[in-house]
């Protein structure tokens, strides 16, 4: 849905499918980025509405936190944990699938990158969080054994701040931990 600023509804876009609960991404082009959860769609919207491409997984499209990068390509986790990035053309750039890794805990595949945009956060289910390096579409370090429970947040000097690391059946309380971005704790 597109609302104007007086609550009016502009127009409405049926994606035909039961959507995610993720946030739309908006490009530098005006280009509007939304995912469906059953079917497996990225789609993207012109700002009137209307579909410029479709890109299907084949999967279930479980992120709630798509994210863009600084060329343009769109990153996003699905319930198979593989990494896709797509150009801003809806054109399949790579992959990363690694066996053993999981991004994403049930549907909290959250990310966030470096300020340089070279490094992309993601948490994950069987690490608290991966830090991947999108030129080489490798995992360059990852940090802790148990899930995160919020989206890392990463400042301007790249330092990451990562909420929440905790293991639910343990009865752990969660932490507020700061990483550098070489992956190290400098505090919980």
């Amino acid at each position: 849905f597109k609302i104007s600023q007086n609550g009016e509804l502009q127009w409405y876009y049926n994606v035909g499918e039961i959507a995610a609960g993720t946030t739309p991404l908006i490009l530098s082009d005006s280009t509007i980025i939304v995912s469906t959860y059953i079917g497996g769609k990225i789609i993207a919207l012109n700002s009137n509405g209307i579909e410029k491409w479709i890109f299907d997984t084949g999967t279930y499209v479980t992120t709630r936190g798509m994210n863009v990068g600084l060329d343009g390509t769109i990153y996003f986790v699905d319930s198979t944990a593989t990494l896709f990035a797509l150009g801003k053309d809806g054109v399949l750039k790579w992959t990363l699938k690694i066996e053993n890794v999981f991004f994403g805990n049930g549907s909290n595949h959250i990310m966030a990158f470096s300020p340089n945009g070279k490094t992309l956060y993601i948490t994950g289910a069987d690490k608290a969080i991966y830090a991947v390096d999108v030129n080489q579409r490798a995992i360059i370090w990852s940090f802790g054994g148990k899930n995160a429970i919020a989206s890392p947040l990463v400042d301007s000097d790249g330092n990451i701040y990562l909420y929440g690391i905790i293991d639910y059946l343990e009865g752990e309380q969660p932490y507020l931990n700061k990483l550098n971005y070489s992956g190290q704790l400098v505090w919980k």
